[in-house]
């Protein structure tokens, strides 16, 4: 466990899951160890089986205020924005002097939209609570939302040189300057903060194995006319693309329309192949052996998915927008065989060097690398031509430069597609009150804008590394 516990400081989340997960039978009724081992694999991205580690030692002990906190984030990662407040607020209620809780609690606010009362009670807390910390982070954050840059750095800036910060609350915190320094126009100071938080992200991506499984699924999936689930239902759409594409604004403002309802990223897919081990390569959750999937198979998968997503014959058109999907669409095809598919495209460098400012967990391996990115985009971008090449289900391509600046016929072109008139309240997603559980939820908040295109040109000196990896002139 000391050994998990270094790692898992050093930024090293797989050597510690790989080190706690053996302690699991042992330790299961060890506070501690469950909120250490639920962190690891939420940070992993794995956050069913951390949230069932979260109540299983909430059972031991109801008042461990860091599993409470745990468990809040478990709720925002699966949509419970209610269960996160009630989670929290009971964190707060039993420490009045520290400050983890708190800030918590001011993220929920800003998912909600909610940055004036994120920024009010960050400002009394920070008087009485310590760390510092994390209260100091989200209020640059709320800052942020609000408008205030440079306000937002001065919170933020001193805090870059703590020794006392582990690597992820140092790695949350060059994230938020990176994101500071880009709005004030300051393009060097923003990569290299970019940069230096990369460096703290854990990686174990392996381009040239995410290359091989990407081939292999190609050479599976060649059969537009093997089994389907026979299901029936037409009502899903799902929105798939490489991340930063634009997928979060196009499925807010779609929500706005009276017969389409979006519900963000259910997390189903890649879990379920990971369960069925149909993958060759055990590092990505990748359809391999194609032959596996019987009619039995993918009515009980296809069952099992409506239920999560909500979709119902005659009901609304239901949108699952996880970008990642485009990876699994062989099998999307063959379990709703009525599905429609949306591909969000974007500017190649745009959409990397979007990715290279973003601070994801989990499933995105590649993102703190430029040539990763690269590699990674290039690879996409071939499944999704042998995707359009051989499924039956149709896909309609969005270009994102295109919906942020030719924003009513890029929408109409989507309704149509969907067979659905169109509405005009499609075009302004700044009113939707929805809440966004992604790294878009401020962004989607605001009228449909330009500013984002032409992102990387602003850092191009700095971009060769993906410029070579994607087979780009200078």
């Amino acid at each position: 466990m000391r050994r998990a516990q270094e790692a898992f400081s050093a930024g090293n989340l797989m050597g510690a899951a790989q080190m706690l997960r053996p302690l699991l039978q042992a330790q299961g009724a060890n506070p501690g160890f469950l909120y250490l081992l639920a962190t690891v694999e939420g940070e992993l991205g794995q956050w069913g089986e951390a949230e069932r580690l979260i109540r299983q030692g909430l059972k031991a002990a109801p008042n461990h205020r860091p599993l409470l906190t745990r468990l809040a984030r478990a709720h925002v990662a699966r949509g419970d924005l209610e269960g996160a407040h009630e989670a929290i607020d009971r964190a707060i209620a039993l420490d009045e002097t520290e400050s983890r809780a708190v800030s918590v609690k001011a993220e929920l606010l800003l998912i909600a939209g909610r940055a004036h009362e994120a920024r009010e009670l960050l400002l009394g807390a920070i008087e009485t609570r310590r760390p510092v910390f994390p209260l100091a982070v989200i209020l640059a954050e709320s800052a942020m939302a609000t408008g205030e840059h440079a306000e937002a750095l001065s919170i933020a800036l001193p805090l870059r040189d703590d020794p006392s910060l582990h690597p992820m609350a140092r790695r949350s915190l060059l994230f938020r300057l990176a994101r500071l320094h880009e709005r004030l126009g300051q393009a060097d100071e923003a990569f290299a903060a970019a940069c230096d938080a990369n460096a703290l992200r854990p990686s174990r991506f392996d381009p040239d194995a995410y290359d091989r499984s990407i081939d292999r699924m190609i050479e599976a999936w060649t059969d537009d006319d093997g089994p389907n689930s026979g299901e029936l239902n037409d009502r899903m759409v799902f929105i798939v693309s490489m991340p930063r594409s634009g997928t979060s604004l196009l499925e807010q403002m779609l929500d706005r329309h009276p017969k389409i309802r979006g519900v963000g990223e259910l997390p189903f897919f890649r879990a379920a192949m990971g369960r069925l081990g149909l993958s060759d390569n055990k590092e990505f959750a990748h359809a391999h052996y194609t032959d596996r999937f019987t009619p039995e198979l993918l009515k009980k998968l296809a069952r099992e998915y409506l239920k999560r997503s909500g979709a119902v014959a005659d009901g609304p058109v239901v949108i699952d927008k996880d970008p990642t999907n485009f990876e699994h669409l062989g099998l999307i095809s063959r379990m709703l065989p009525r599905c429609r598919v949306i591909h969000c495209v974007r500017d190649p460098m745009d959409c990397c060097a979007s990715c290279f400012f973003q601070e994801f967990t989990g499933v995105l391996p590649y993102a703190g690398d430029l040539a990763h990115l690269g590699r990674a985009y290039r690879a996409q971008e071939r499944l999704m031509e042998h995707w359009k090449r051989t499924l039956p289900i149709p896909i309609h391509t969005v270009r994102y430069e295109s919906l942020a600046s030719n924003t009513e016929p890029t929408i109409r072109g989507v309704c149509e597609f969907l067979g659905l008139e169109f509405d005009e309240a499609c075009c302004s997603p700044q009113h939707n009150q929805r809440v966004v559980f992604t790294p878009s939820n401020q962004q989607v908040r605001e009228a449909v804008n330009t500013r984002s295109v032409g992102r990387a040109e602003r850092i191009r000196e700095h971009l060769g590394p993906l410029r070579e990896a994607m087979g780009l002139g200078d």
